[in-house]
């Protein structure tokens, strides 16, 4: 039979795992508390009435302990699934398995730099000095290379595109710096070897044409999350480029316009009057 002691114990460190979700602060559970207790109300409850926090990711915060204790997932990634699942508002399994398939595609920041040194598209020294550039600038990395004039910015574009194919073994490395040599001089060979892009509209560009972000916004964090594993959604609201409750919004439209039930004119009037 379970303890209601240890049920408090699992409830407690589910809601310290929101905390370092940073979907709950100490301020928002405290004051909660003390309404619970006035009221004399179950804190989920309460949590879920104030809109603090929803159901079901309370309920996947539950799953993360579960799984934590059985050994099943670490601290870090089950934090890292909470925040997908609550962003997606999808289950905690589900949000696991989206991470792990993600995390399959991250691209190596190393094999970046060395398909520009072996497609001949920069060299070592001009590498450096990109590097040593970021370091005193807010500018992300491939933003840099384009500011800098060493690198076009539709040869970055396609380069993206080849790393994601090298990665999914579409392509091997001597055909990726083939590739992006022959594209150097002649643009033509990469957008005809390239992969064509998806009729599914994408986040970055749905709030692009929104006018929300900048299209240089949208690529520098395409690039960014490719390079780090993030999620682009989880990274326009880290830089600040859009608020959360915009971001649920564009999901939300983005969801609806690829499914084909919401015209894209309509979808981004209505996320202009959302911003």
């Amino acid at each position: 039979m379970i303890s209601t002691k240890n049920i408090l114990i699992k409830y407690d460190k589910a809601l310290n795992l929101l905390i370092q979700a940073q979907i709950l602060s100490l301020t928002q559970l405290e004051e909660v508390r003390g309404l619970a207790e006035i009221a004399k109300y179950p804190i989920n409850r309460m949590l879920e009435s104030t809109g603090i926090v929803t159901s079901l990711t309370l309920k996947n915060a539950y799953q993360a302990i579960k799984q934590i204790t059985e050994g099943q997932i670490e601290n870090n990634a089950a934090i890292e699934a909470i925040k997908y699942g609550n962003l997606h508002k999808i289950d905690f399994a589900q949000a696991v398995q989206e991470i792990t398939d993600k995390g399959n595609i991250k691209i190596d920041f190393e094999l970046f730099l060395n398909l520009l040194l072996d497609s001949n598209l920069l060299n070592i020294e001009q590498l450096q000095e990109a590097y040593t550039e970021s370091n005193t600038s807010n500018l992300a990395f491939s933003r840099i290379l384009i500011t800098m004039g060493l690198l076009p910015e539709f040869i970055l574009n396609c380069l993206i595109e080849i790393l994601v194919d090298l990665k999914q073994a579409k392509i091997n490395y001597a055909e990726a710096c083939s590739l992006l040599a022959a594209g150097s001089h002649n643009p033509t060979l990469i957008i005809n070897n390239t992969p064509k892009p998806k009729k599914h509209i994408k986040l970055g560009e749905l709030l692009a044409f929104a006018n929300i972000i900048s299209t240089q916004d949208n690529q520098d964090i395409i690039f960014e999350s490719l390079i780090t594993g993030n999620l682009s959604g989880q990274l326009f609201v880290n830089r600040g480029l859009v608020s959360l409750k915009v971001l649920n919004c564009a999901l939300e439209i983005q969801e609806l316009i690829n499914k084909g039930n919401l015209p894209l004119p309509t979808g981004l009037k209505m996320l202009e009057e959302e911003k």
